[in-house]
């Protein structure tokens, strides 16, 4: 285990500024996941910390030392990326040995080290399986256990659950969150799936354009999201400008809102979808519209609807599948003042 700490570090290419000057410190045995569209520079951001690429300015702090030009042997860091890259012409045994045999570890520590990270990620039984006899699930553990057996101070993971099937993610989800803790490991992952993130990690770091938008605990960064771009990112929300008026907020088509915190002028407003109501009685001081459903997606225990409010804007709601809604019903649309997330304009 160790701790990971960029000190403002950056990369160029040419005129295009792929990282610029993030600082970040991951604490010893913390997942942290970055997050953003592509082309926002997590992956440059792991392949600095890597070795893959050299930064142009900053540093690369890994346990307390300046590992910023060290060579990627050097560094003791555990690799997995979206390919798995597993030789096919290996047994898994001998895919898991691999770093092992290079770091001239003999036997009979080798089989035990090998026995041990194959048990960790339940593939005691497929040792002498080649990777064409296996799911991508399973070739996906077994990069896991590669990346493992050579007991690194930092695990790199590259998308890596982006090339399964939805069922398998989900699993996959589940037993690399319970291999992470298991081992303590400091675990640095790359995703665009902001439900991966949501999901695995201790603290999520949304990026755009080379920068950290906002760091913090999933939680926070779902509930609280520092910017329009962050709310618009993570998670589904309605986006539109509010007024301040002396009633409280004017809202898209002139609609009055009522909401928590202070307003001052012109802001941006973000309303999580499930938090637009279609069911139940609002409670006393609930922002209340009379509505239409326009559209109805089946999601299974969840339904996605499109609903026009009768001052004019459509907003989309996810709501229980049962009572389903059908389209034309008009019902009482409704969220607390609380619900409504007030950001800065420039967000």
């Amino acid at each position: 285990m160790a701790t990971v700490e960029l000190r403002r570090l950056c990369k160029r290419y040419g005129a295009a500024v792929a990282v610029d000057r993030i600082d970040l410190s991951i604490a010893e045995g913390e997942m942290i996941a970055m997050v953003g569209p592509s082309g926002c520079g997590k992956t440059t951001v792991l392949r600095m910390i890597s070795g893959l690429i050299e930064p142009d300015g900053g540093q690369v702090l890994i346990g307390g030392n300046d590992l910023t030009r060290a060579p990627v042997h050097t560094r003791n860091l555990g690799l997995v990326f979206q390919s798995y890259a597993l030789f096919p012409h290996m047994t898994v045994f001998e895919n898991v040995a691999f770093g092992l045999r290079r770091r001239s570890v003999r036997e009979p520590d080798l089989g035990r080290r090998v026995g041990e990270a194959l048990s960790l990620v339940r593939l005691d039984a497929f040792s002498g399986r080649y990777p064409r006899q296996l799911s991508g699930g399973q070739q996906q553990r077994v990069a896991l256990a590669r990346s493992v057996v050579t007991e690194p101070r930092v695990l790199l993971l590259d998308e890596p659950l982006s090339n399964l099937d939805a069922a398998l993610r989900d699993e996959m989800r589940v037993d690399l969150r319970r291999l992470q803790q298991r081992l303590g490991i400091t675990t640095v992952f790359v995703t665009h799936d902001q439900q991966e993130a949501l999901t695995l990690a201790d603290r999520m770091a949304v990026m755009r354009a080379g920068r950290i938008e906002q760091l913090g605990t999933p939680q926070e960064v779902y509930e609280r999201p520092a910017s329009a771009f962050v709310a618009g990112f993570v998670g589904r929300s309605n986006l539109f400008e509010v007024d301040a008026t002396a009633d409280g907020l004017r809202g898209p088509d002139g609609i009055t809102l009522r909401a928590i915190g202070t307003v001052r002028g012109r802001m941006r407003a973000a309303l999580r979808h499930e938090k637009l109501r279609l069911h139940g009685t609002p409670p006393p001081g609930a922002n209340t519209f009379e509505a239409e459903i326009m559209l109805r997606s089946f999601a299974g225990a969840q339904a996605l609807y499109v609903v026009r409010l009768n001052s004019g804007p459509e907003w989309q709601a996810e709501a229980p599948s049962n009572p389903p809604l059908a389209e034309g019903t008009r019902v009482t649309a409704w969220f607390t003042p609380d619900d409504l997330i007030l950001l800065p304009l420039d967000g």
